[in-house]
Order: structure tokens, then C-alpha cells, then sequence
């Protein structure tokens, strides 16, 4: 079985309309992971530009602080307190 060809319907300057391309001559052309391509393109024939778009515009990162504590955001004065006696030995 030979790898799946997807029909140009897009208006990326690099390919022709109407030929087909492998994920992996597409991501050459496009400098998209072919990897990407293939979950873009799982259950497709045909490569639209909506699957061309880039992966800033797919999902912008989330922030992290850098300074967050997840656990003394959940913890109260009272747990805190009760956990110093019971981290201690018992004998």
C-alpha cells in the first residue's frame, strides 16, 4: 500500500491546483511536519488552505507564571499548620 495522496485545493503558491501530493511533499513545500499534516488531513481527500494554516493561528500557547504555587493555593492556614505535626515522627 503506497502512501495516501491528497487533490491541491488550496492557493499556496509552491503547489499546482488539482495535482495530488503526499503529507510528506506537502510539508517539503510548505515547511509543516508531516506529522501535523497527516492529523490535519486524516479523513480527507483533498488539502484546502485551512489545513495550510499555521499553528500560531491553530492555538496560541498558553502563559505560565513562572512564580505560581498550585498547592498553597489549595492549602488553607489550617492545613498548613496541622501538616507541620503531622509530617513529624511518631516515636
Amino acid at each position: 500500500m503506497g502512501a495516501k495522496v491528497f487533490v491541491n485545493r488550496s492557493s499556496h503558491s509552491g503547489m499546482q491546483w488539482g495535482v495530488g501530493y503526499t503529507a510528506e511533499s506537502i510539508g517539503k513545500v510548505t515547511g509543516i511536519h508531516k506529522n501535523t499534516l497527516r492529523a490535519r488531513l486524516k479523513d480527507k481527500d483533498e488539502l484546502t488552505d485551512h489545513e495550510l494554516r499555521s499553528v500560531i493561528v491553530t492555538r496560541p500557547r498558553a502563559k505560565r507564571r513562572s512564580n505560581y504555587d498550585m498547592f498553597l493555593r489549595l492549602e488553607t492556614d489550617a492545613d498548613r499548620f496541622s501538616q507541620k505535626y503531622l509530617r513529624g515522627k511518631l516515636i
